[in-house]
């Protein structure tokens, strides 16, 4: 079976490397990857050219979601279709932008399937048009086929408090979450976690063939446990890598400074945390199962440890109000220590999340054409507005939020280069490597 991947034009000079359909082509003998990110050249009028000259039993994509995605892999569709062989093919599509809403993307992308489950289990056509690849053991699954990618161009990818001189790559130690966020579109319940010693094996292969020693791990609760954290950093210790992590704050301050601290050691340089908001209310309203009492106590451990923390707020639920996105704020700014800039986004309410069918409801969207064609235009301007603020005050709420952390962000930055110019010049800093490498 010849299987082609098709992976979209991502924004930015490197953008993310495509995890799943690396998963995917890791477990095919015969298949080829189209890389729009890194053949930014390669038109869509050149990809109907080129199914008309080469043969494939099955082409594919996969998206999360987002207006960008679905603008991209929409003109490639179209491409696909105009294919004089299209009728000899299987065009499939996964990832949770096509399982959301997977009988509109059938018709709107001329779709065959949209496939449910892990990609690695794909087998041979024929496919039901909603098609049920199950899901397995991920230790099961092969190393994702990094080979078949220009690892040379995404291993360039920035990460907080990379060095200058680090390459880095995504990595997934485990799939799913335990938590079930109102606004989240992950389609499967749970957590699975990957033996931590193929962790290790995957690291050591990146770190040897590609020279990775940096690590972004993608997972969506990487961290789910002090027991799996903690067999995690022991078992990275002698690896001598940075990397960083998402975790959940409802464990991180109840004792964790150990835990935090093995961490530390293991080469964590980043905790990513879904903060979302700095309010009671509105964290029950989101189902964060997260208090203001938790926040504190986890971003205090994290930065005692020497840890960053990445405290990520979206703004923009029923009962968001200028009030409830000042302490949001005001604790942005409190913690954050500007190893990366944050701003404060809009939520989004993405098709498959409860925030979504609560919009049809309300009437706010239409449905999925309504949202990607009218709504999501950029992820951040407002969408959809569950408040009880007009559109033109959402905006200007979030205006003077952003333009205060743009503000506060670069100011640091310039009293930490004034630093490193004293102790170059005061102290004659021998290991100074130059302004312009930073």
């Amino acid at each position: 079976m010849n299987i082609l991947l098709i992976n979209y034009q991502q924004n930015g000079l490197t953008g993310w490397f495509p995890q799943a359909l690396a998963a995917i082509a890791s477990g095919q003998n015969n298949c080829e990857v189209i890389d729009y990110t890194v053949s930014k050249n390669f038109r869509q009028y050149d990809l109907t050219a080129f199914l008309n000259k080469n043969h494939f039993d099955v082409i594919g994509i996969s998206s999360c979601a987002g207006y960008h995605e679905y603008a991209e892999y929409n003109k490639i569709a179209q491409a696909v279709n105009k294919s004089n062989s299209r009728k000899e093919f299987w065009f499939i599509a996964g990832g949770a932008m096509f399982t959301s809403e997977p009988e509109y993307f059938l018709d709107k992308f001329g779709l065959d399937s949209v496939m449910f489950g892990d990609g690695e289990l794909l087998g041979e056509p024929p496919y039901d048009p909603l098609h049920k690849l199950g899901m397995g053991a991920l230790d099961e699954y092969e190393m994702p086929a990094y080979s078949s990618f220009d690892i040379g161009h995404y291993r360039l990818m920035r990460m907080p408090n990379i060095q200058t001189n680090e390459y880095c790559l995504p990595i997934l130690s485990s799939r799913g979450c335990t938590n079930k966020c109102s606004f989240c579109y992950r389609q499967d319940k749970g957590i699975r976690f990957r033996d931590i010693k193929n962790v290790v094996k995957e690291i050591e292969y990146l770190k040897r063939y590609y020279q990775i020693s940096y690590f972004a791990f993608a997972d969506e609760l990487a961290l789910a446990t002090k027991r799996r954290a903690i067999e995690l950093a022991e078992a990275l210790m002698p690896l001598k890598i940075h990397y960083d992590m998402n975790a959940r704050l409802d464990w991180i301050g109840k004792d964790s400074s150990e835990v935090l601290t093995i961490l530390k050691k293991s080469g964590l340089i980043f905790l990513n945390f879904g903060v979302e908001c700095y309010d009671n209310k509105v964290l029950a309203e989101m189902n964060k199962n997260l208090t203001e009492e938790q926040i504190v106590k986890g971003l205090e451990a994290t930065l005692e440890a020497g840890i960053s923390p990445g405290v990520n707020i979206i703004f923009g639920f029923p009962s968001d109000t200028p009030e409830t996105l000042t302490k949001s704020l005001e604790l942005l700014a409190k913690y954050d220590d500007e190893s990366q800039l944050r701003t404060i986004r809009p939520v989004c309410a993405y098709p498959g999340t409860e925030l979504y069918h609560k919009a049809i409801k309300e009437e706010k969207c239409n449905g999925p054409e309504d949202f990607y064609n009218n709504l999501c235009r950029n992820s951040d301007l407002l969408g959809i507005n569950f408040t009880s603020l007009s559109d033109e005050d959402f905006h200007a709420y979030l205006k003077d939020a952003n333009s205060f952390m743009i503000k506060r962000y670069f100011e640091k930055q310039k009293e930490r280069w004034l630093k490193d110019c004293e102790n170059l010049y005061d102290n004659q800093n021998a290991n100074f490597k130059g302004y312009r490498s930073k």
